[in-house]
Parts: C-alpha cells; structure tokens; sequence
C-alpha cells in the first residue's frame, strides 16, 4: 500500500513537471516568434533602401 502510494505522488510529481516544461516552452516560443515578428518589421524598411540605393548606384554608375 505504502508503494502504490508513492508511486502515485511520484506520478502526480512527473505529471506536474511535464506540464510546466509544456507551459515553459510554449511561452518561449511565442515570445520569440513575437521577436522575429518584430525584427522583420524593422529590418524591412532598411532592406527596401538599400535596394533602392544599390539600384541607383547602378544606374549612376551605368550612366557614365
């Protein structure tokens, strides 16, 4: 009796702490798609004025 005892707080143990590294990783990932999401937002601009900067370099250059 005394086992069956432990063995069902050492579940309810492991059922505890699965879910809170369930909880932990599921927080974490949405905390970095929310970084990416926010990192994509603001690299986007820099990434449209260097296009058009290269863009015309090589009409200035391919001017001369």
């Amino acid at each position: 009796v005394v086992k069956l005892i432990r063995n069902d707080r050492m579940d309810k143990i492991d059922e505890i702490l699965f879910n809170m590294f369930k909880f932990a990783l599921v927080k974490a990932m949405s905390v970095m798609s929310i970084a990416v999401l926010l990192l994509i937002i603001g690299l986007s601009p820099l990434y449209v004025t260097m296009g058009l900067m290269t863009r015309h370099m090589q009409q200035t250059i391919n001017a001369k």
